[in-house]
């Protein structure tokens, strides 16, 4: 495993059965997969064939929340879950009954994820989602908002005018505020504005000590201890001052809304942060200007949950630091937003043009939970790969052969890995003075400081491009780091605290897509790769060529010759990376456009398309309105 292999390797062909419809469902346990290969089956054997008559589809409710009101959920959690009926005003929706609906059983010879496993972080790989019952009740369909064909029907009777949808996430989290901590740990004295409005926050003086919070509050943010009380996330999209919402952007947020924060009782909420890039723009000399600039981006209905943010704010804030702009220091903003929100124990930092087919809950509870059961001894060489289960065989199976490449005593991670003349922010410290002497025990049952999409590598002597710019270290060659690709993570509340320290206070930094990794391996927090289902467009013949190249790396893994750097185009075909070309088709040809052999003719003989859950990156320019 993980021998580098010929970076330019093509696959042969499509995988004809990446596409299949309602029409065509069958159960999971009864599918045989087009790919990967299973069992003796070899290229140009004839399909399989199914005996039994497809079933009449018919989509069923899908309800990934915990039962609020059982015995055992009270018993753990404090206060009283509150459902927040409140949908639109005129409207009713119940928290036992979803709006969106998914059918059950998959496509036949839907191939299964060839990178990550769905069943691994308790995702239901048993049904499959279909865009009228996903979308239609958010407007999808509906020809005043959503014409992306002139044919389709209006599948909701729902009235979006005249919504506010930061009233209904406050007015969900007052109704469930016994759930909560209230005395979330703030970090200094950061005075707040706020606009008689409400629609927006800022941060005046950013630069504040936290050393005043260190102790108790830090130590609580590392504890393995449960409380009672639920945590809060927020998701935080991110877009820019001449980003053009379309119609399907608005049916995606209207849908993130309503999945992870009304159904969840506020355990989620939604906001947006508009980077604005006119610095002509005057946007913190008053409210009127600042609401003005919102108002010309922003649909009415998500104007309350809208922040605004620009580069002369960054360097305003990070004066020392050396970088401040939006491309190389994309998480300042995240870090100015947690301060300002103590409330939330972790932030998701999202992307605009990320599309999940399936529930938002159902998919980030599971990765949440996941990275919670995982032990830290040997994490960091865990993370470095991508899991192959046709290659690596079940979960266990791979973390045993990742053991066996570290037999030497203390070759592995173990605590904070420094830098020189640098010292931790109270780092937890591990149980055990070596690996060896722990039984798996340590990080089980404690909450991930940082969840990423992507194998967790170490970038030096690599060909990806920003593999060195870690600034203003001592040694800034030899710097201990480590990076994920594509920013799309969870952070925790003290993670960000401390970026922030460093940045403010030390002037260290590093390149986005390395900042919170680095972070997380400098100071010894929990950091976890997800291994979430990631899809292929074509046959690679060869799982082994697979793992050559995505585990290319030192002892088979992604670090240095790995597939990040010159050999990114090898993620073109698959559902997740930044230059994913197949992501937006498929998702468009979910959609039901004509894109690579679906459309209309397509659908009235297969039924619409309909995929496991699964997470694209990038999708842009779905429809003409947002071509920018």
């Amino acid at each position: 495993m993980g021998k580098n292999f010929c970076a330019f390797f093509l696959p042969s062909r499509s995988l004809k059965y990446n596409y299949g419809g309602i029409k065509e469902l069958v159960p999971k346990n009864e599918n045989i997969p087009e790919y990967p290969p299973v069992g003796d089956e070899v290229e140009g054997e004839a399909d399989p064939t199914y005996s039994k008559p497809f079933p009449t589809p018919t989509p069923v409710p899908f309800t990934p929340y915990p039962d609020y009101t059982s015995s055992e959920y009270r018993e753990t959690h404090e206060g009283q879950y509150v459902p927040c009926e409140s949908f639109i005003d005129g409207e009713v929706l119940k928290a036992s009954d979803p709006p969106s609906k998914v059918y059950a059983g998959i496509p036949w010879r839907k191939p299964d994820a060839v990178i990550g496993s769905a069943e691994l972080l308790g995702l239901d790989d048993t049904v499959c989602w279909e865009r009228d019952a996903l979308l239609g009740p958010y407007g999808f369909g509906d020809n005043t908002t959503l014409p992306l064909h002139e044919d389709w029907k209006n599948t909701t009777t729902i009235d979006f005018s005249g919504v506010n949808w930061s009233r209904l996430q406050d007015e969900c989290v007052r109704r469930n505020k016994g759930r909560f901590n209230p005395s979330p740990t703030h970090a200094g004295s950061i005075p707040i504005w706020t606009p008689p409005t409400g629609n927006a926050k800022r941060d005046m003086d950013p630069q504040v000590d936290i050393d005043s919070q260190r102790g108790t509050d830090s130590q609580r943010e590392n504890s393995t201890d449960i409380s009672k009380y639920q945590s809060r996330t927020a998701v935080v999209l991110r877009a820019y001052d001449g980003f053009k919402f379309a119609p399907e952007d608005v049916v995606n947020l209207r849908r993130m809304i309503t999945e992870l924060s009304l159904l969840s009782g506020g355990e989620y909420q939604i906001h947006i942060i508009i980077d604005v890039k006119d610095f002509d723009v005057p946007i913190w000399a008053d409210e009127t200007t600042y609401q003005e600039t919102i108002n010309k981006v922003v649909p009415e209905e998500f104007r309350g949950i809208v922040e605004l943010t620009n580069e002369p704010m960054m360097a305003a804030s990070y004066w020392s630091a050396p970088w401040h702009d939006s491309y190389w220091s994309l998480f300042m903003p995240l870090q100015l937003f947690s301060r300002r929100h103590p409330e939330y124990d972790f932030i998701w930092q999202w992307e605009m043009d990320m599309r999940l087919i399936g529930n938002h809950y159902h998919f980030l509870e599971g990765l949440s939970q996941w990275a919670k059961k995982q032990p830290r001894r040997e994490l960091w060489e865990r993370n470095a790969r991508h899991y192959i289960p046709s290659v690596h065989g079940t979960w266990e199976e791979y973390s045993a052969w990742v053991a066996s490449l570290y037999p030497e005593s203390n070759s592995t991670v173990w605590g904070p890995v420094l830098p020189a003349n640098v010292t931790a922010i109270d780092p937890p410290e591990p149980p055990t003075l070596t690996p060896e002497e722990d039984n798996y025990e340590w990080g089980v049952g404690e909450e991930a400081d940082l969840i990423t999409l992507l194998p967790l590598f170490d970038p030096i002597g690599g060909t990806w491009n920003l593999g060195n710019d870690c600034k203003v270290y001592d040694e800034k060659d030899k710097t201990p780091r480590r990076a994920a690709i594509v920013t799309a993570s969870r952070l925790s509340k003290g993670l960000l605290w401390r970026m922030h320290e460093e940045n403010s206070k030390r002037r260290h930094s590093c390149a986005s897509e390395m900042w919170p990794a680095t972070a997380c391996f400098h100071h010894g927090l929990k950091a976890v790769y997800a291994p979430h289902p990631m899809w292929f467009e074509k046959d690679w013949q060869s799982m082994t060529t697979i793992d050559s190249i995505f585990n290319g790396g030192t002892k088979g893994s992604s670090n240095v010759e790995s597939v990040f750097g010159i050999n990114e185009h090898n993620f073109s075909g698959t559902t997740w990376f930044y230059n994913s070309r197949w992501a937006r088709m498929l998702y468009r040809r979910w959609l039901g456009y004509d894109d690579n052999g679906g459309g209309r003719e397509w659908d009235a003989e297969h039924g619409n398309m309909c995929l496991n859950s699964v997470i694209l990156h990038p999708v842009k320019s779905v429809t003409p309105a947002n071509e920018h």
